[in-house]
């Protein structure tokens, strides 16, 4: 997902004199040298869900946050921990890894 604030780019490009409307082109130009945002990850509470397919997530409950494998077996779905006295309060997925520099 690549996301880029388009309306403050087109405001920018009308502020300079160069987006009178009609210039898709040039626009989309433009728009392909804008650096990616990364959209910002929050924390799913396990009170609102739980994740949809078993894998391991980041955690956080009791002031710490680690990763941690949920898991389900026949009905019962849960949190395989082996940290001690642990309590997920909530989660999120881990980011894609480093793919390194592309070309």
């Amino acid at each position: 997902m690549r996301l880029i604030d388009a309306d403050a780019l087109i405001g920018s490009l009308h502020n300079y004199g160069f987006y009178d409307g009609n210039d898709r082109e040039m626009v989309y130009r433009v728009i392909q040298l804008q650096p990616t945002i990364e959209p910002e990850q929050k924390w799913i509470p396990c009170s609102e869900r739980y994740p949809r397919e078993e894998g391991l997530y980041i955690v956080s409950g009791d002031g710490k946050a680690w990763i941690c494998q949920f898991t389900c077996i026949g009905n019962m779905r849960g949190w395989i921990n082996n940290i001690k006295n642990p309590c997920v309060k909530a989660w999120m997925p881990l980011p894609e890894p480093y793919k390194g520099e592309q070309e």
